[in-house]
């Protein structure tokens, strides 16, 4: 099994993604997954998944991604199982898989607009992404099947601002995901068996 912490640090515009694996010899080691965008002109640029080895505290790898900007919250996440990392880029409208054995890109997702956070679910079949569909219904969680790439479901969030972060519980029946607004944020429940928001956390700013 996999133990999987997902860190935001808007400061310096990038993620922090660590997959601790526990059994199998490809990742005995436990590794740090950045992603981060190396920005150009108006905020947008090639982003890189930057692979460290915590043990030796040294960089193993730096994968070139899809472009993305700063402008986007969590955008990384590790498999289940330790063995894929999903990266939103948002400015392509793609998601990359990355294999953590080989440390190269396997796969490109075609997502909805302006990926962010994601999240898989516990058993490694789905995988949610904070995505924009413009001008309606604006913020949504776009619910992929990993083994064919398609889309099971359009979620609407019905917020002004969304992207910051997006959590499974350990049983994988609800999704948390984050929204901003300035005039009270909150964070949205989704039910993974209807796919559908049944309610909703106010809190501060996100």
């Amino acid at each position: 099994g996999a133990m999987m912490m997902s860190v935001r640090a808007m400061r310096i515009g990038c993620v922090v993604a660590m997959a601790l694996s526990l059994a199998t010899s490809a990742l005995a080691q436990p590794f740090a997954y950045v992603a981060s965008a190396r920005t150009g002109s108006s905020n947008r640029g090639t982003q890189f998944l930057t692979v460290i080895d915590i043990a030796r505290r040294a960089k193993v790898a730096s994968i070139a991604l899809g472009e993305s900007c700063l402008c986007v919250g969590e955008r990384a996440a590790v498999s289940p199982d330790g063995t894929r990392v999903y990266v939103s880029n948002s400015w392509s409208n793609t998601v990359s898989v990355v294999d953590t054995a080989t440390n190269s890109v396997i796969r490109t997702f075609a997502v909805h607009p302006f990926p962010g956070a994601l999240a898989p679910s516990p058993d490694g079949t789905r995988l949610y992404i904070n995505t924009v569909l413009y001008p309606n219904p604006g913020y949504v969680v776009q619910v992929l099947d990993i083994a064919s790439g398609a889309t099971i479901a359009t979620i609407p969030l019905n917020v002004p601002q969304s992207g910051s972060g997006m959590a499974i519980t350990p049983d994988g029946t609800r999704l948390y995901v984050t929204n901003q607004a300035l005039n009270g944020s909150n964070v949205k429940i989704i039910d993974t068996a209807t796919n559908a928001v049944i309610g909703t956390l106010p809190t501060g700013l996100v």
